[in-house]
């Protein structure tokens, strides 16, 4: 039979009758049989990561009584919530309910076929992946973004996903959260077909015409292929993740499913997802995602008086490297110690990139220390003057030739040099420790005095505005939760010292130095809650 052949016939989406599949509060909705015994069941419930045990159950119930109804040749499975996720995780508490619930999905005696026209992400997309065929639509998007919150896919997913997609693919959106477009997801057999603005309308198709040449199978890869793929999948995130713990969990996770017996299999993925949520970082990205979670849900989209806030919260860290600069450190190893730390580039090449008002402007209403005088530099104003002022113009390095990397610029050093002179100063070689050390301190300080100024912000929006918009590493858990984690004691002293060696970030704020006395950490408070 011609899986394409048949076409369905089926009433407009208008025109469906809707009936409840269980009369009580909170239960799976469904359609009306369509034509030729199709059945579309609707999810009216939360995002599945955030499923009770109960509600797993209540909804593989629901499954089992549809996929064994006389004459039935088909189930759907659409909805607003359905497929999405909230970024938090997959259902850890659930975790075995959920395992089950995808069994008995792909062992359907009947195709469940996804319809999913935003796409889908998280454990919603576990979810798809187990159904016998998916139908993504025009703009759909794929993405597992569990590991952003130090979560693993299920055993299940681990297995399936490297078998549809390949190793490479598999282990980018599983250990990177790399999306996945829906024309690329239709190239690499993530969804077997894009439906227009209709997918439901595909899925049906695809039940009308269905056989069991229809489903998706796969043949065992080569074990000697597979090894030598999962080995360029490793140096992959050496480049491209390197000191990143979730990562390489992620890999080793997939690699457990792929290889071992399933038995095995299962226990060893149980024992790495356990093995990294309780590590330093898991408990540092679970606080990254709640923060972010949190804030996007209050304020949304970056605004322009956001844009401003956090422009401000960057600002003191971006005038400490200029400072450092002054006293004998070089642009581009301020910009290696960022991007070692973790930050995707440096403020001296962000600037080249994007000019120095994205990169060298205070937003308003943000000092060091909530109104504390700090010594003046004036390195930008002669780097202003020299015309050096990046995005379409020259910048602090030589342009590169192509295919190369940023090179010095003997001039930059010369303004540097005019600038130490005029401030009478001496420079001398800095270690890569005190440049992270002085930045990052003027920023926790620059945070704490925001909040202090405003009743409106919290810490952890703090961390969350570092993290989505100003580059600071998830795998840190934050600005904030960073300083917290390392101590805000050793903060408060040091920038004493600083202070008063050389007052360029200012004394400590009055809400630092109150945090430091109650000794309270980033992790205690992670682990409580």
């Amino acid at each position: 039979m011609d899986c394409a052949g048949r076409i369905v016939q089926r009433e407009d989406s208008q025109d469906r009758v809707r009936a409840r599949v269980e009369d009580c509060a909170g239960a799976p909705s469904a359609t009306a049989a369509l034509p030729s015994g199709v059945h579309v069941l609707d999810l009216d419930w939360p995002e599945p990561e955030r499923w009770s045990g109960s509600q797993i159950l209540q909804f593989g119930e629901t499954l089992r009584t549809l996929t064994s109804a006389p004459g039935l040749t088909g189930v759907i499975l659409t909805g607003c919530q359905l497929f999405r996720s909230s970024g938090c995780g997959g259902p850890r508490q659930a975790e075995e309910h959920f395992s089950d619930l995808l069994a008995r999905i792909a062992d359907s005696p009947i195709p469940i076929i996804a319809a999913m026209p935003g796409g889908a992400s998280g454990a919603g997309l576990e979810l798809a992946l187990a159904c016998a065929a998916r139908v993504g639509g025009p703009k759909a998007t794929f993405i597992l973004n569990g590991i952003r919150a130090a979560s693993l896919p299920s055993l299940e997913t681990l297995r399936r996903l490297p078998r549809l997609v390949g190793v490479e693919a598999a282990a980018a959106m599983v250990a990177l959260a790399r999306a996945m477009s829906g024309e690329d997801a239709k190239a690499l057999g993530l969804i077997d077909t894009l439906g227009g603005e209709d997918p439901v309308a595909t899925a049906a198709h695809l039940i009308a015409a269905w056989d069991d040449a229809c489903r998706q199978t796969t043949a065992a890869p080569d074990p000697i292929d597979v090894e030598a793929q999962f080995f360029l999948v490793r140096r992959m995130l050496r480049d491209t993740a390197a000191h990143q713990a979730a990562p390489l969990s992620a890999v080793r996770a997939m690699e457990a499913a792929v290889q071992m017996r399933p038995r095995h299999a299962k226990a060893e993925v149980s024992r790495i997802a356990r093995e990294l949520e309780q590590s330093e970082q898991g408990v540092a990205l679970r606080h990254a995602a709640r923060a972010m979670k949190a804030l996007s849900g209050r304020l949304g989209a970056l605004t322009p008086t956001q844009a401003t806030l956090a422009q401000g919260l960057w600002w003191p860290m971006a005038r400490e490297a200029i400072h450092l600069l002054d006293e004998g450190a070089s642009p581009a190893q301020v910009d290696r110690c960022f991007t070692v730390f973790g930050f995707p580039s440096g403020p001296f090449a962000r600037s080249d990139a994007s000019g120095f008002e994205a990169v060298f402007t205070a937003g308003d209403g943000v000092l060091a220390s909530g109104g504390d005088w700090t010594l003046y530099s004036p390195t930008l104003d002669l780097m202003a003057d020299s015309g050096r002022v990046g995005g379409e113009r020259l910048g602090w390095y030589r342009p590169a030739m192509a295919g190369g990397l940023p090179r010095f610029e003997p001039i930059v050093d010369q303004l540097i040099q005019s600038s130490a002179i005029f401030q009478r100063l001496r420079r001398a070689p800095i270690s890569d420790d005190l440049v992270m050390r002085r930045c990052l301190n003027a920023a926790v300080n620059a945070g704490f005095a925001a909040c202090q100024r405003s009743a409106d912000l919290t810490l952890d929006d703090i961390d969350a505005i570092w993290l989505a918009w100003l580059g600071f590493p998830r795998w840190k858990g934050g600005l904030i939760y960073h300083a917290r984690a390392r101590g805000l004691e050793a903060a408060v002293a040091e920038l004493k010292a600083d202070a008063a060696r050389r007052n360029t970030a200012g004394a400590p704020c009055d809400g630092l130095v109150a945090a430091a006395k109650d000794g309270e950490t980033s992790l205690d408070l992670a682990i409580g809650e």
